[in-house]
């Protein structure tokens, strides 16, 4: 193979490499109102392939939350989902962390205790 040819193969393989190394993030399409928070976390689950971890003294998961999301992304969505409470979140791999105040120990790995909400597959 000439010099040519092995540059025409090398430009290729560069130029597809980043199409494939792009990740397409789901986008979220969800309507409710006023229901549980612990009703609300397996809709999303379902729908976005995450799982949410919590500490459960921290996070009162029977406050009422609403959401109106359509084509929307996983940040986008959880901001919305949890406007007007006291839950902040953060998003490791496929993991949605909430806690709250200003300490997220448990994001740090200095708590001991966190919950995961279970969905179908889990039960």
């Amino acid at each position: 193979m000439d010099i040519r040819k092995q540059l025409i193969i090398l430009i290729l393989v560069l130029l597809c490499a980043p199409v494939s190394a792009q990740k397409k993030e789901k986008l979220i399409t969800l309507k409710f109102t006023n229901i549980p928070l612990s009703e609300a976390m397996p809709k999303v689950e379902k729908q976005s392939g995450y799982t949410f971890f919590y500490e459960s003294q921290q996070i009162d998961i029977k406050q009422k939350v609403s959401l109106n999301v359509k084509n929307e992304t996983i940040n986008k969505t959880i901001a919305a989902l949890l406007k007007g409470t006291n839950v902040k979140f953060e998003i490791d791999a496929t993991h949605i962390i909430l806690y709250t105040g200003k300490n997220n120990k448990a994001i740090s790995g200095h708590q001991t205790y966190l919950s995961h909400f279970p969905n179908n597959n889990d039960l």
